[in-house]
Order: structure tokens, then sequence, then C-alpha cells
């Protein structure tokens, strides 16, 4: 198992949220201010940067409070001990440079050797509850009138109603749409019902990106999906991104669907909690 930082940051800085209680403004604080990608950054950087961000509302300033009023004094009851007026000798500084390096040396490799080794259904799950239920992917039965074009169809927002799940026979032949409102890159990954896991876009099955509309996988028309046996659940996760993902195991087009190893979803779950993407979801039933 990958031990450094690096590796783990985002998920670290998430469990530690949660162990020190930090909601609303603190934990957006907390995070953002300790990302490695946001160490060049002053705070005026940062929260220029954020307030581009949707639902962001606050100034540089309440950044700052958020760490003096709450931050500093949470962290020093678990064991910070930074140089200040009643503590001369602390070990740290009292700056989140300090904060994040008696992180890394004292609490992230006590982190590191409890966490127990995750399986790839675990990683699975993890990004399925990262994920919404979405009106924008669904699945038709496949008919040679009802099959449409797949790019083209301009769609105005998201929406994500939590749709019925609809149950296939084996044997019938479907197609997935998934509606983009924007230009974007796609990652589609189907979990069977036998609980292999491939990623079907990018791939020989879909078409190219950057895209927008509604995409239909398969994209050969004359070929459509044909459901086949074990029955149970099967689940969609659609990973949707303005820029292009940075993920060197992706198929280029003319591969086909690659089989997901945990590595893969280690590293594709690594993304999604470091960079704004768009996860949707979809599920539904194989029948005899």
């Amino acid at each position: 198992m990958n031990k450094s930082y690096e590796y783990w940051e985002s998920e670290f800085l998430n469990a530690m949220v949660i162990k020190f209680e930090f909601s609303g403004n603190n934990e957006l604080a907390f995070i953002q201010r300790l990302l490695l990608d946001n160490s060049h950054k002053d705070w005026s950087q940062l929260s220029s940067e954020l307030q581009k961000k949707e639902n962001y509302k606050f100034s540089s300033n309440t950044l700052r409070d958020c760490w003096h009023k709450k931050i500093y004094p949470m962290l020093k009851k678990y064991g910070f001990d930074y140089q200040d007026g009643d503590n001369p000798d602390g070990k740290y500084q009292k700056t989140w440079e300090g904060a994040r390096k008696w992180l890394k040396e004292e609490i992230f490799p006590k982190y590191i050797e409890n966490l127990r080794p995750q399986t790839t259904i675990e990683i699975w799950k993890k990004l399925w509850e990262k994920s919404e239920d979405s009106s924008n992917i669904y699945i038709k039965e496949y008919t040679s009138e009802n099959y449409l074009p797949h790019l083209g169809i301009k769609t105005k927002t998201w929406s994500s109603p939590k749709p019925d799940y609809l149950s296939f026979s084996i044997g019938t032949k479907i197609n997935y749409h998934v509606k983009l409102s924007n230009d974007g890159y796609l990652i589609v990954a189907e979990k069977f019902a036998s609980g292999e896991i491939y990623c079907i876009a990018p791939s020989v099955l879909s078409p190219s990106f950057p895209a927008w509309g509604t995409l239909i996988l398969p994209k050969d028309k004359d070929d459509p999906f044909v459901v086949e046996p074990p029955i149970g659940d099967e689940e969609i996760i659609a990973v949707f991104s303005k820029k292009e993902p940075q993920l060197d195991w992706l198929s280029q087009l003319e591969d086909e669907p690659l089989e997901l190893e945990k590595k893969h979803l280690e590293s594709l779950l690594n993304y999604v909690n470091k960079n704004n993407c768009h996860l949707m979801r979809y599920k539904y039933s194989i029948t005899s």
C-alpha cells in the first residue's frame, strides 16, 4: 500500500475534519489552506480562487478568522505544540505551515498505520457515496426507432431527482444515455452484477471528448449492450469534469473497456477528491 502523505492527502484531511469536528467555514478553511496544491497561494490568492467556485461567499479575512478562532485552538487541544506567549518553547510555529508539519510528522504516521487496506468494492462504495442520483443518466431499451445521435442535444442545467430503478431481463438490448450541459470530459465506470468493474468511457464504446449534449453508449447504433447473466444489480458511475482528467491508465478511444483494479479505483477516488468533478450514479437490476 502506498503510504506517502501526498497520495493520501485528501483522504487524510477529510478524516481530520471528522476527528477535529470541523464543519462549514472551518472545514473549508482547514482543508483548502493545507492542500499541497495551495501551498504557493497567500490568503488573498486562495480566497480569490475559492470565490470562483459555487457557493463560496466569504473573504480572506474569514479564512484567517477560522484558523485563529477555531482551528488553532482545536489543534492545540489535540497536541499541536505551537509557540506563543504562553508557550515560548513550543515545537512548532503557530502558522498553517506549522500545523501541516505537525500533521505530517506526528498525526499522519499513526493514521496510515491504522488504516485498514481497502478492497476494490470498498473503494467503489466510496465513489458511489460521493455520487448522486441524477435524471441526466438513464437507460433505454434499444430499438432502431428510439436511437438518437450521440451528440448535439443540448440541455440547460443539471438535475438530480432520485430515479426509479428499472429492471431488464436477460437478453434485452439497451443503451446508456448521459446528458452533459457543458463541454467536458466523461469517465463512465460500471460494476457488473458479477462484481467486475470496467471503465466503458473513454473506450472504443464512447465518443471522443470533450463533448456535450446527450451521449449514448455504446456509440455504434447497430451494436447495443445485451443484458447478460448473472441476475442482480448493475451500478454505473459517471464522472464529469471540464478539464481533461490526468489519469495515465485511462483507455484510448480505440481500446476495449479496461477492467478496473484496486490501483485504478484508488487513483480515480484521489482524482475526484482533489478536483471539481460532478459525479452521477445509476443502478438497474437484471432479471431472468
